[in-house]
C-alpha cells in the first residue's frame, strides 16, 4: 500500500495578494452634492487657478451637465459683472480725458450697453458656451480627437469659464482672461478626451486663427471700400 501522507499533506505555495488598486481622485468639489455650494465653488476655483491639470483629472467625463453650466454662468455672471462696471466707471471717463481723444460724446458706448451686459451675462454665458462647445467638437472631430462625445467637450468648456473671474482686473483682465481660457481649454480637452496636447492645441488655436483672419479681411475689405468712396468724392 502506498503511502500518501506526503502527496495529502503537500498544498501550493501562498500566493501574495494583488497590490491595491490606487484610490481615485476625489469628484472636483462643485459636483460633490454633499458639499455647501459657496465652498464647493470657491474650491473649485481655488484648483482650476492652481493645478488646472489635476484639477480637470478631477472632472467627470459623462453625467449630468447641469451643474457645469450652472458654475460657468455664475462664474461668467461675476466677471462681466465687474468688466461692466469697470468700464462705466473707470475705463469711460479716463478715455474721456485722454489727450487727443478723437472721440466724441456720440461715438462712446452708451452706459445702458453695460447696464444691459450686467443683466444678460447668464444669457450670452449660456449661448456662447453652447456656440464654443460646438466649435471646438466638430475640430476635435476632423483631428480625431473627440474620444468620449459631445459631454466632455460641454464639460470642459463649461469649467475654462472660470477665466472669466480674471475679468475683475480694471484694464487688462480682458486680455489676462482670453489667454488663460485658451490654455485652460487646452488641458481641458486634452484631460476629459484622454488626447495629447499636440490635438487639443490645435482644435482650438485652429478655430480662433480662421476667426482672426476672417475678421481681417472683412476690416481691409472694408477699409478699401471707404477709401475708394473718399477718393470717389475727391473733386
Amino acid at each position: 500500500m502506498e503511502d500518501r501522507s506526503t502527496d495529502d499533506a503537500w498544498s501550493p505555495p501562498p500566493t501574495e495578494p494583488p497590490p491595491p488598486a490606487p484610490p481615485a481622485a476625489p469628484v472636483i468639489p462643485w459636483e460633490d452634492p454633499s458639499r455647501p455650494w459657496f465652498a464647493a465653488l470657491v474650491e473649485t476655483v481655488q484648483a482650476f487657478f492652481t493645478g488646472p491639470r489635476r484639477a480637470f483629472a478631477r472632472v467627470p467625463v459623462h453625467g449630468d451637465v447641469l451643474r457645469p453650466l450652472l458654475f460657468a454662468i455664475l462664474v461668467g455672471w461675476i466677471g462681466q459683472f465687474f468688466f461692466s462696471v469697470w468700464e462705466l466707471t473707470l475705463v469711460d471717463p479716463l478715455r474721456g480725458l485722454m489727450p487727443g481723444n478723437q472721440f466724441g460724446a456720440d461715438d462712446e458706448i452708451p452706459r445702458g450697453y453695460w447696464i444691459a451686459v450686467m443683466a444678460l451675462a447668464p444669457l450670452l454665458t449660456a449661448m456662447g458656451l453652447v456656440f464654443s462647445s460646438v466649435l471646438s467638437h466638430v475640430f476635435l472631430m476632423l483631428f480625431g480627437g473627440a474620444r468620449n462625445g459631445f459631454v466632455a467637450t460641454f464639460r470642459a468648456v463649461c469649467y475654462v469659464q472660470v477665466a472669466a473671474l480674471l475679468l475683475i482686473v480694471p484694464f487688462c483682465g480682458g486680455v489676462l482672461a482670453g489667454a488663460f481660457a485658451l490654455v485652460l481649454e487646452i488641458l481641458g480637452l486634452s484631460t476629459l478626451h484622454k488626447i495629447s496636447l499636440g490635438k487639443a492645441a490645435a482644435a482650438v488655436l485652429l478655430p480662433t486663427f480662421l476667426c482672426c483672419a476672417c475678421l481681417c479681411v472683412l476690416f481691409v475689405m472694408v477699409g478699401a471700400a471707404v477709401m475708394s468712396a473718399l477718393g470717389g468724392m475727391t473733386p
